[in-house]
């Protein structure tokens, strides 16, 4: 009892004492258990079935994010596993009928206690059904049946809980179902969805053109038509009658897996526009509506643009402040790099599609994702995909983002548009596209000489000597040698067997029965054999000396299964793609620190010539962009000979003249005007009105010359405003302390500072209307100076017009008047300069932006082929799906072999044919599809197209035969 009370502490939720029970007394709940069938007490029996009622159910912790969900869920099972053992369950069964009959005095249980534990019994059974149905078709019948006769026969029960004596037959039917499914040994599909002729009917049909020209990202038309979209279902038995027709299928129903739920939500909107509208022009912003899988936000606006490092166009986007309160933006999955957003300001006339990008990387002390901090402030960046051209400052934007992310789908689109893997008859294409369940021995076997007998080397010696078997005939393989040694069973001999000598293989099995420890043993063994390994006998056949490819759905099942894998194998080449690994045991084997470590010189001299030269355009580009931004919103009046801009433009005028131009004296400016205050002026200056004359007016003074200042600032920095405003606190706050001498002294000085500064206020004013004007004055001196070159100025982008004006402007008045030259006319030169300084920074920009194009693509060949070669120099490659996909160019230069798919059951088929080559000759399939299957993002894809039909599955229904692993009781 009290270790039931020391696990649930007060206000823990169900996740957290299944977290604490598995993470710290997993063991302990095991004894547990032990002690219960031993002493039989039926006080404690209560008290535990209540806890696993609690906090075992299906429908825990449902508010948490995915990835918790599953590492819950996970913990969960192993809970489970250590719960249904036959005795206990045996005992259970007992003691339930013997409560709701028995008068003992020693332990009785009322009616409420009673209909508690059935509560519980039906919650408890549920899960296992349902994380377990392997053991519960076993286990659970007895306890089941039971439960329903106790209720059947007292009708206070029944009365009191309506609905259970349905619910337990309810589990009592999806035991019958497992049952006949697991008997026919066929996966789970049901044919809810289109009869088979009509299916046969939807693949006669010719698409109505080619998959590989569809665009991936949809179009406005698209969304908004009425008609179905061309799909098929996914074939999952028998042939395709093509590899196109495979891929065409396949792409289609991806496609349309992330595109409805956009399309969905367009029809929503439309539907409910004056709704919004309406919203919006109240001011009551309904920023953010769910609808679906999407989300609808509205008044979004666009800031600017910016230039990528890759040089390309970065949009900046601003959300409503309140859509940003109302998300916690660093837990939410919204708006994540790599999603796709819908942008429109006229009721979806027009659209703008664009993709969410993360802010270039770096560290941050406190550890917060600087994309986030991004969002919390209302930024969103993106890159435009099409509509770039409906992309208009100072419009209110309603955005639609596809919770379908993105990222998940693009990269696999991308490769069935372009896969080679169906090139040269590629060993796997018989069973993917032909449906075939002939099993070969992998292809590297029969590669071997005439008369030369195939051979493996196990991962153990016997006296020290090591043990080597046939390839091909496994009836001579030692199998109680072999079992003992690696700590087989069975099933689990047969499936290791099988995953060594097939081109094929899939292993099945239920949590719990050893499916991650049967795939490290096969691992070993595979390793072990790789050509050019050391301390290998003379045998006739080892695997090609190329890396082995592990694949999973999600960054932490590959972290998990790679690092268990580092700890099973001695100095094991391990390299991890991918930027969402979490795991510091894993970070020395990234793909960078690998890179760095790297040791080919042929390759890095070769990378060297193309970053330097990009490295050299980029820091030119920088340069200019920064000049650029420099003239086009200047802090102050600018030194054209500080600029290489400026001194370009000075280049082409009258050497006379450069010297003249290179101060801001002859603007009427003069250098004290940039002054800032004396500092020392925080000193004397006293905050107290009465004994300063008019404080009123010397108030009014201060907040005027502080309008006008921070007005000027913009361009005049040395004016600071800040200055005025501790000029205006030091006035209203301090209170006198010098002596009547010292305060006439001090308002003298004050007096004085305060003439200064207004004088000072009214020249910036002057200055500034020049600014506000600049247009006007350029304008009248072009039509003063040159008349006959006005329409070319006008439409020309010809640089040296403009410069040839501003000489003739000098040649019209002697350089000696200069300082009575009208204001006008000077700072009308200076403004023509400005302006014919930004068309050669736009102009030379241009120009690098065109010289970076080849050199950029050359050196991204370059480093994926170097990437490429450091992953065929490895032993093993590990990589998301989606990674695969994103860095598939990089596969084909790896060439792997030997491809292991973790919890493969649980990846959408099309995910694991795009993370494949063409050098594949050995799948090796891992996972458990009764438990688990793909997700999708629309259901109808599901019932009537069979999208989560995964790989796994489908080769077993077309009978290629698997390795089933059992739990043992």
């Amino acid at each position: 009892m009290k270790f039931l009370e020391h696990i649930c502490a007060p206000n823990a939720s169900s996740s957290e004492i299944v977290t604490k029970l598995h993470d710290e007394h997993l063991t302990d709940w095991d004894n547990h258990i032990e002690s219960l069938i031993k002493l039989k007490d039926d006080k404690l029996l209560v008290q535990t079935v209540i806890f696993l009622g609690t906090n075992l159910s299906c429908d825990n912790d449902n508010e948490k994010d995915e990835d918790e969900n599953r590492r819950v869920c996970e913990k969960q099972v192993k809970i489970l596993v250590c719960t249904c053992r036959k005795e206990f369950l045996e005992l259970l069964t007992a003691r339930v009928s013997a409560w709701s009959i028995s008068k003992s005095k020693k332990f009785e249980l009322g009616q409420d206690e009673l209909g508690k534990v059935l509560v519980s019994i039906h919650s408890f059974c549920q899960a296992v059904i349902h994380k377990l149905p392997y053991l519960g078709k076993d286990l659970l019948p007895n306890l089941i049946c039971t439960g329903i006769g106790v209720l059947a026969a007292s009708q206070q029960l029944s009365s009191q809980h309506p609905t259970l004596l349905k619910e337990l037959m309810g589990l009592q039917q999806r035991i019958a179902e497992i049952n006949e499914t697991f008997q026919s040994k066929k996966g789970v599909v049901k044919k809810d969805g289109f009869s088979e002729a009509y299916e046969r009917l939807l693949h006669s049909k010719e698409p109505p053109q080619n998959f590989r020209n569809v665009q991936i990202i949809p179009t406005l038309e698209e969304l908004l038509e009425d008609k179905i979209p061309f799909l098929r279902p996914n074939k999952i038995k028998g042939a395709y009658f093509s590899p196109e027709h495979y891929l065409d299928v396949q792409f289609r129903l991806l496609r349309e897996d992330f595109v409805q739920p956009l399309r969905k939500t367009v029809e929503h909107f439309l539907e409910n526009k004056l709704k919004y509208l309406k919203t919006k022009s109240k001011k009551k912003f309904k920023t953010q509506q769910q609808n679906g899988s999407s989300c609808i936000y509205t008044g979004v606006t666009f800031g600017r643009v910016e230039k990528s490092r890759e040089n390309e166009n970065v949009h900046f986007f601003k959300l409503p402040q309140e859509t940003v309160k109302k998300v916690n933006w660093t837990k939410s999955k919204k708006l994540l790099p790599g999603c796709l957003v819908m942008f429109t300001s006229d009721c979806c006339e027009t659209a703008i599609f664009a993709t969410t990008l993360a802010p270039p990387f770096r560290e941050t002390k406190t550890g917060i994702d600087p994309r986030r901090k991004e969002l919390s402030q209302g930024v969103l960046r993106v890159s435009i995909e099409t509509g770039v051209n409906h992309v208009v400052k100072n419009l209110n934007y309603i955005m639609f983002e596809c919770e379908a992310y993105f990222e998940a789908y693009r990269y696999n689109l991308d490769i069935l548009q372009k896969t080679r893997i169906f090139k040269n008859e590629s060993r796997i294409t018989k069973f993917i596209v032909e449906a075939s369940s002939l099993v070969d021995i992998p292809n590297y076997a029969k590669r071997m000489k005439k008369g030369t007998r195939a051979e493996l080397v196990l991962p153990f010696q016997v006296s020290g000597e090591p043990v080597t078997v046939p390839l091909s005939q496994t009836q001579e393989w030692p199998e109680y040698l072999i079992k003992s040694q690696l700590g087989l069973d069975d099933n689990q001999y047969q499936a290791y067997k099988r995953a060594l000598t097939s081109e094929l293989s899939i292993i099945q099995g239920p949590p719990g029965t050893g499916k991650t420890f049967i795939g490290l043993q096969i691992l070993k063994t595979l390793l072990l054999n790789k050509t050019g390994r050391k301390n290998l006998p003379n045998q006739s056949l080892v695997i090609p000396n190329a890396p082995i490819l592990i694949l999973c759905y999600t960054n932490h099942a590959l972290d998990q299964f790679l690092e268990l894998l580092l700890s099973e194998i001695d100095e094991l080449d391990l390299i991890r793609v991918g930027g969402q690994c979490k795991s510091e045991i894993l970070k020395r084997h990234s793909l960078p620190e690998k890179r760095a470590q790297m040791k080919l010189p042929y390759i890095k001299d070769g990378k060297k010539n193309f970053y330097r030269q990009v490295q050299s355009l980029e820091k030119q580009l920088s340069d200019v962009l920064n000049e650029v931004r420099e003239l086009e919103n200047p802090r102050g009046i600018l030194d054209f000979k500080s600029l290489a801009l400026g001194l370009q433009v000075l280049e082409k005028l009258p050497c006379s003249w450069c010297k003249v131009l290179g101060s801001g004296d002859w603007l009427g400016i003069p250098e004290e005007i940039v002054e800032p205050v004396d500092p020392e002026l925080e000193k004397m200056v006293i905050k107290e009105k009465a004994k300063l004359g008019n404080g009123n007016g010397v108030e009014n003074v201060m907040e005027r010359n502080e309008t006008w200042i921070s007005q000027k600032n913009y361009y005049f920095p040395g004016c600071s405003s800040v200055d005025c405003r501790e000029h205006a606190k030091w006035l209203n706050g301090r209170l006198l302390n010098y002596t009547p001498m010292e305060n006439d002294i001090v308002y003298k000085d004050m007096k004085y500072q305060i003439e200064a500064c207004d004088s000072r206020a009214k020249l910036i004013e002057t200055i500034f209307d020049m600014y506000k004007n600049k247009q006007l004055y350029l304008t009248n001196q072009d039509d003063e100076e040159s008349e006959s070159d006005n329409d070319d100025e006008s439409e020309s982008d010809d640089d040296e017009v403009g410069v040839e004006l501003v000489i003739e402007i000098f040649n019209a008045k002697p350089q000696q008047d200069i300082e009575k030259w009208e204001m006008s006319v000077r700072w009308a030169l200076y403004f023509k300069l400005v302006e014919i300084a930004l068309k050669f920074g736009r102009k030379k920009m241009k120009q690098i932006e065109e010289d970076l194009v080849i050199p950029r693509i050359k050196l991204k060949e370059e480093r994926q082929y170097q990437d490429g070669i450091l992953l065929r120099q490895a032993d093993v490659i590990g990589m998301t799906t989606t990674g695969a996909a994103k860095n598939h160019s990089m596969l084909e230069i790896a060439k792997p072999q030997i491809v292991v798919v973790e919890e493969a059951a649980e990846i959408l088929e099309a995910h694991i044919v795009t993370s494949l080559t063409e050098n594949c000759n050995q799948l090796i399939l891992i996972g458990d599809h009764f438990q688990l299957r793909p997700t999708t993002n629309v259901y109808e894809l599901e019932k009537k197209y069979h999208l989560n039909v995964s790989l796994f599955e489908r080769m077993i229904l077309n009978n290629i035969n698997f390795c089933a692993l059992k739990v043992f009781i």
